[in-house]
């Protein structure tokens, strides 16, 4: 147990972040992450809602992809990256495979049944 002083000594360093200054900082920090989170999700909603484009560039892809394959009867497709890139319609560079367990595909397999645009949304 620590002695009175050596509390009281912890308390005063502690008493400059009970400020209003800080908790406004803190507020704004909030505020501002909230909104570029809602940003980020409603620029991917809209990208992915127009027609051609049917995923965008994030690692969420690789599940909704899956999801569609495991809907559509062949789960073991989902191991080919060629047939991956065929289900969110977009060709990168990026080395995007399914690295889970078979068993996941089973708790993806929801968002198969939306839209990539709608699947982003509910999983963000």
């Amino acid at each position: 147990m620590q002695d009175a002083p050596s509390i009281a000594a912890g308390d005063a360093r502690l008493q400059a972040f009970s400020g209003t200054g800080t908790k406004a900082v803190v507020v704004l920090g909030i505020s501002l992450t909230l909104f570029l989170t809602i940003l980020v999700v409603a620029t991917g909603f809209i990208l992915t809602s127009e027609d051609g484009l049917r995923t965008i560039d994030s690692d969420f892809r690789v599940f909704w992809a899956t999801a569609r394959l495991v809907l559509a009867g062949d789960p073991l497709a989902a191991l080919d990256q060629a047939n991956l890139e065929a289900q969110y319609n977009t060709v990168t560079e990026d080395w995007m495979p399914w690295l889970y367990p078979p068993g996941y595909m089973f708790l993806t397999a929801p968002f198969g049944a939306m839209s990539y645009a709608w699947a982003f949304l509910v999983a963000t």
